[in-house]
C-alpha cells in the first residue's frame, strides 16, 4: 500500500558544497545527487527499521543498507545497486556512486550491483521536473525522490525531497521524522 510525502529542501549551500567538491575532487559528474543519496544512507542507518519491507505478513528488516538508484538507458529503465552504502564514507560512496554511473552506459554491471535493494533512490531533476512519485523497487518500503529545484536564484535553491513509501511497514509520522532528520543532515553538513 504505497504513500507519499514530501518536504521542501532548502539546497542553497548544498549546491554550493557539491560545485566546491566537484572541482577540489575533479569529479566528471555533479556530485550534488551522489551527496544527498549519501545523507539519505546516513538516515537510515541511524534509523535501521526504515531499511525493511512487507512479505507474507511480516515486516522484515534488512542487515544490510544496499542503494537502488534509477538510470534511464535509452529509455530503459534500471535499478542499479551499491551494496553496502551504510558503510562507506562519503568519499567512498561518490566514488562507487559515479563509477556504477560509467559502467552501467557500458552496460558492465555486475549481478550484484542490479539485485539486492534495500532502499532506494530517484532524480527526475536533470530533465527539470519538478515534483515527481516514484514507485517502490521490489522487496523494499521507500524510495526517496530528488527533483529539479523550484526556486532557483544565487541566493536560494529550493528542492522537493519527496518519499513513497510502503504505509503496512511505515507511518506517515516515521517518515515525516525522516524527511526532517534528512533535511537537518543537509544543512548541517553543509555548514560545517
Amino acid at each position: 500500500i504505497s504513500t507519499y510525502m514530501e518536504l521542501l529542501c532548502d539546497t542553497t549551500d548544498l549546491r554550493k558544497y557539491a560545485e566546491e567538491l566537484k572541482k577540489g575532487e575533479s569529479f566528471l559528474f555533479d556530485p550534488f545527487f551522489g551527496i544527498i543519496a549519501w545523507h539519505f544512507i546516513q538516515t537510515i542507518k541511524k534509523v535501521p527499521e526504515l531499511n525493511s519491507f512487507y512479505l507474507n505478513d511480516q515486516i522484515c528488516q534488512y542487515n544490510e543498507c544496499n542503494l537502488g538508484f534509477t538510470i534511464d538507458m535509452n529509455n530503459e529503465l534500471m535499478i542499479a545497486n551499491i551494496c553496502y552504502a551504510d558503510n562507506l564514507t562519503i568519499e567512498e560512496f561518490l566514488n562507487a556512486f559515479f563509477d556504477i554511473q560509467k559502467r552501467s552506459v557500458q552496460r558492465k554491471l555486475t549481478t550484484n550491483e542490479l539485485t539486492g535493494t534495500t532502499i532506494g533512490i530517484t532524480s527526475l531533476a536533470t530533465i527539470g521536473i519538478t515534483k515527481h512519485v516514484p514507485i517502490l523497487p521490489p522487496y523494499t518500503s521507500i524510495i526517496l525522490a530528488h527533483s529539479a529545484p523550484l526556486i532557483n536564484n544565487a541566493e536560494c535553491e529550493k528542492t522537493i525531497l519527496g518519499v513513497t513509501y510502503d504505509h503496512r511497514v511505515h507511518s506517515g509520522l516515521k517518515i515525516g521524522r525522516l524527511l526532517r532528520f534528512l533535511d537537518k543532515s543537509i544543512q548541517k553538513k553543509t555548514k560545517d
